[in-house]
């Protein structure tokens, strides 16, 4: 069974080639390599990386790394990952 470890607010996505989608959001609680994001569609991504962003913003950002799995940013939108908020499990 999977612990819940922190919240993740997805608001962006690009694809880094080569290496997978940087998703891009504000966290609430913990996040590490190896955690899964659990979206509220069913859809579980394992985490193969985490950043944190600097921005000119109030917020902090980061920017968590999913493989390869999607062709496209529009595959993103239509998986309801881009401008949701997901469970981080461990």
């Amino acid at each position: 069974m999977s612990t819940e470890v922190g919240t993740y607010s997805v608001e962006e996505a690009f694809q880094l080639a080569g290496r997978g989608w940087a998703l891009v959001g504000e966290l609430t609680g913990q996040v590490s390599s190896g955690n899964c994001l659990a979206f509220s569609t069913g859809l579980v991504l394992p985490i193969i990386g985490v950043n944190f962003i600097n921005t000119r913003s109030q917020s902090e950002k980061f920017g968590l790394l999913i493989p390869l799995q999607f062709t496209s940013r529009q595959e993103l939108l239509d998986q309801q990952i881009i401008g949701a908020t997901a469970r981080v499990l461990e």
